[in-house]
């Protein structure tokens, strides 16, 4: 997004608030938070953002349109513009050019981690109040202990710098700055990352690092490997015992894993091959909208009954589109096709979580849903 269209998009927002209009419309919330993300995409020296950056370069309005619609296909429980919709999040028009610049300054896709966008999306739910977002909270206030099968979470203070934490998401304030905690205390968390050989504490921890580095809050080229930034491996090396770096994948060998370079395929009917040790890994262009089916990239579509699917990977999988969901009434079934389906009892047969009405499955049954007191 231009910084012109950043200015200009907020200011059209407040003029229609003073003629009496919806300031603005729920549906336009993940339109922006696209925009932005995509622009951090094309234009980030992030090196886990690399094999992205070609695609949102070569088409900047697929790239947002695709960002969009998988974002608003996340459940309802995790949806920013159902919460809006509810009553739940208010938008300040004002202090949305901040948020949107912040996103690009801090090079995140991480909104809440920008302070500028927690004054952006203002929560109405006090604290002690249930939520299943962080956003929905009022004040300097997190979501503790939300589950994805539904059961609520409360919202608590954040902690500030210096503070005692747990590693979990969004315990931290900004106030001061981008926050993380790292070694169970709230600390700063500089915007490039920590340097090699600093301390990122335990990897792993999606919660408090950015997707774009992959679960490491460390600078670009490095990885959180035994609790410290440290360089993976290379074309070629094996890499078993640390990730491999931007650009390339692990894959099996005779030699056991080593680091081969990710191609991406940027056509309908291009071979593909996500996950076969056998062969190249050919990824198709997820900010094209394309799926990996049966060996061959196809249009994901929209989500609907009957359009090709995949189940996210992981997070950044998901964001990125690979990951398509279909749309509510509907599931990916082995065939990665999005299919009618009724969520099943406690009991019934399931392969996956969105199965089943609890959103617990275990051994191929749906578990009833506990949800803590």
């Amino acid at each position: 997004m231009s910084s012109l269209r950043r200015t200009l998009l907020p200011l059209a927002l407040l003029a229609t608030a003073a003629c009496g209009g919806d300031p603005f419309a729920e549906s336009q919330v993940y339109d922006e938070l696209a925009a932005a993300y995509c622009d951090v995409l094309s234009s980030c020296a992030i090196d886990s953002i690399i094999p992205y950056r070609a695609m949102a370069e070569a088409d900047p309005a697929g790239c947002r349109e695709n960002v969009a619609l998988v974002l608003r296909q996340r459940d309802p429980e995790r949806n920013l513009e159902v919460a809006v919709r509810r009553g739940r999040v208010r938008l300040d028009p004002e202090a949305l050019p901040a948020c949107l610049a912040g996103i690009g300054e801090r090079c995140t896709n991480r909104h809440d981690q920008v302070q500028a966008c927690r004054e952006a999306f203002v929560g109405t739910v006090a604290l002690g109040g249930a939520c299943t977002l962080s956003d929905e909270c009022a004040g300097d206030a997190f979501c503790e202990g939300a589950r994805a099968d539904g059961c609520p979470g409360t919202c608590t203070p954040r902690q500030p710098r210096g503070a005692g934490c747990t590693y979990v998401d969004d315990e931290c304030s900004a106030v001061e700055g981008p926050s993380l905690c790292r070694g169970g205390t709230c600390d700063e968390w500089p915007a490039l990352g920590f340097g090699e050989g600093e301390y990122c504490g335990s990897p792993g921890f999606v919660g408090y690092s950015e997707w774009w580095s992959g679960a490491s809050p460390c600078a670009a080229g490095l990885h959180c490997i035994d609790d410290h930034c440290r360089r993976g491996a290379a074309l070629g090396e094996p890499c078993d015992a640390a990730p491999c770096d931007s650009g390339l994948v692990c894959v099996p060998t005779d030699d056991g894993p080593r680091c081969a370079r990710e191609i991406i395929a940027t056509a309908v009917g291009a071979t593909c091959n996500p996950g076969d040790p056998a062969l190249p890994p050919v990824t198709c262009d997820a900010l094209a909208g394309l799926v990996c089916v049966e060996g061959r990239c196809a249009a994901a579509g929209d989500g609907r009954e009957g359009n090709p699917c995949r189940r996210p990977v992981d997070v950044v999988d998901d964001l990125f589109g690979s990951g398509r969901r279909c749309e509510p009434g509907t599931i990916c079934d082995a065939t990665e096709t999005c299919v009618a389906h009724i969520p099943g009892a406690v009991g019934a047969p399931c392969g996956s979580a969105e199965e089943c009405i609890s959103r617990q499955c275990d051994d191929g049954f749906c578990l009833p849903s506990v949800c803590p007191r």
